[in-house]
Parts: structure tokens; C-alpha cells; sequence
């Protein structure tokens, strides 16, 4: 499959004009899948610059953390930026999880793994081993 995502459904699933499906719908209506990507991997790198002067190491960090990291990264370019995703993805042939499960699956990381594992400032790396 060569379009970068595939998708069906709502908003989340709309190719940006001119893109020839490769593009999702965007605010910057960029149509080039490489600007894109550059664009993602630029803002990327700015939010973690960012959180990592804002996250102190005995934060604990819960799924809602993660949404609004999403959002900051990436709400300047998609609409649905911070939100659970309602569409089912793949990309290059591999399936996303099912949207519907997504918001069962972000609670058992929260409850699973996050309550559980953050802050991680005191966890030495045979904890970490047996923890993963």
C-alpha cells in the first residue's frame, strides 16, 4: 500500500486536497508527504525541548499527559490533535489498534503501567528489566 495512512469515517480520515491521498487533511494544507513529515519531526523535537524542562522527575505522568503532549505537538496541524483517535488506521499494512478500543486500552496504560511505574526516578535498571 502506497498511501501513508489509510483511514475511514470522520474528519481523521480526510486526505488534504491535492495530496493524492498521501497527506491527511491538515491546517497548513501542505500536500507533500515529505514536508509533512519534516513539519511532524520539527514540532516533535520542539515539545520535547519543551517537557523536558516542564516534567519534573517525580511527576507522575497519566494518560491525559499524553493527550495534551499530542495536542501541543500537533494540534497547530490537525484538528483532532489531543484526542483519542475514532477511525481505524494501518500504515504500511500494519493495523493500528481498533478505534473503538482505544479508550479501553489508554485507561489499562494508565492504570497498568503509568500509576504503576511513574515517577520512574527511583526504579534502577533490574526493576526496569523485569518491568518491561
Amino acid at each position: 500500500m502506497s498511501d501513508r495512512y489509510d483511514t475511514s469515517g470522520s474528519s481523521e480520515g480526510r486526505y488534504q486536497p491535492g495530496s493524492d491521498e498521501k497527506v491527511l487533511l491538515n491546517k497548513l494544507n501542505i500536500t507533500d508527504p515529505s514536508e509533512m513529515e519534516d513539519i511532524e519531526l520539527d514540532l516533535l523535537e520542539q515539545l520535547t525541548e519543551a517537557l523536558l524542562k516542564e516534567v519534573s522527575e517525580d511527576q507522575q505522568i497519566i494518560s491525559d499527559d499524553l493527550c495534551e503532549w499530542h495536542r501541543r505537538w500537533l494540534g497547530n496541524v490537525y484538528e483532532w490533535a489531543g484526542q483519542y483517535r475514532s477511525v481505524n488506521m494501518l500504515k504500511d499494512n500494519f493495523h493500528f489498534a481498533a478505534s473503538h478500543l482505544v479508550p479501553k486500552l489508554m485507561q489499562d496504560l494508565n492504570d497498568k503501567f503509568l500509576a504503576c511505574d511513574t515517577p520512574c526516578n527511583e526504579m534502577d535498571e533490574e526493576q526496569w528489566m523485569k518491568s518491561n
